[in-house]
């Protein structure tokens, strides 16, 4: 079969970096698969699993607010013909300690990830996204002021999609572009505030900034203009395969654990958490 294949690593942290970075998440535990089977014959899903996670004790600041939300959506089929189904996985890597997220659909289905951080969902469901809480500050006490991600192979360009919200109420959903071939990737804070003044405070329809790989965007604005990284209620990020190009929609991509960073200029450290991602379309803002 026909595979899109990305791979990314956690590289080492150095004890400075410790003090120089917030953890989104490091998908090192709790482990764990949300998968769904499609019926070659009907090209419907016949089996789809969520699951909800709770940080590993242990660590407990090793995913933001605590929880992760893994939910998987079939969105159909590309193509008729032989299909088989799709898996979001979290591991962790025995040997190095590493965790990793996989996601992997196989030819002609279409199937959507989403990876929620919105707190404990209190019976609310994992598919509706928890705005209303607070996961605290994701900029390390004001040090940190990026996202950072590396893609260390890719043999297809893919797109995916960020989205932050914030206890004002305000929000921004990217839609942001990758590229074949290994490579690092950089999504500012300040690109998400840029956009209520883009949009005259979400007030007109945001637009691709090819100098920031920005296929798009939309925003919501709250009590205030702009997304405070200190006070942040929600982050979810997107994975879809509905626009691959050619005639499959397959797709095999690995992440791996997810941080926030200062400039580079003021970093002291060997290597970075990292994120790699495939394809998100837009989403609605209260379910994935």
């Amino acid at each position: 079969m026909k595979t899109l294949k990305l791979i990314a690593a956690i590289a080492a942290l150095t004890g400075s970096m410790a003090t120089n970075a917030a953890n989104i998440d490091l998908f090192t535990s709790p482990t764990g698969t949300t998968k769904l089977e499609v019926d070659n014959d009907t090209s419907t899903a016949i089996t789809i699993s969520t699951f909800a996670q709770q940080s590993d004790s242990a660590d407990p600041d090793s995913i933001l607010g605590g929880y992760r939300d893994m939910l998987l959506e079939f969105e159909g089929v590309s193509t008729l013909g032989e299909v088989g189904g799709a898996s979001l996985v979290v591991k962790q890597n025995t040997v190095t300690g590493n965790g990793s997220l996989t996601f992997n659909s196989d030819d002609f289905v279409v199937a959507k990830g989403s990876i929620q951080w919105d707190g404990e969902d209190s019976g609310t469901g994992i598919e509706n996204l928890n705005t209303s809480g607070n996961l605290g500050d994701i900029t390390d006490g004001g040090s940190a002021d990026r996202f950072l991600f590396e893609v260390i192979s890719a043999d297809h360009d893919f797109n995916f999609s960020l989205a932050l919200y914030d206890t004002d109420g305000s929000s921004v959903i990217f839609d942001l572009a990758a590229f074949t071939g290994p490579h690092t990737s950089v999504i500012l804070f300040s690109d998400f505030n840029a956009a209520f003044a883009l949009t005259g405070d979400c007030l007109a329809s945001g637009f691709p900034i090819p100098s920031k790989n920005i296929n798009g965007f939309e925003c919501t604005k709250g009590t205030t203009s702009g997304i405070d990284f200190t006070h942040i209620s929600a982050m979810e990020l997107v994975l879809n395969t509905s626009g691959l190009a050619g005639a499959t929609a397959s797709l095999d991509m690995t992440i791996g654990g997810i941080t926030t960073v200062p400039e580079p200029s003021s970093l002291a450290l060997i290597g970075l958490g990292l994120m790699a991602t495939g394809f998100a379309g837009k989403r609605k803002s209260k379910k994935a």
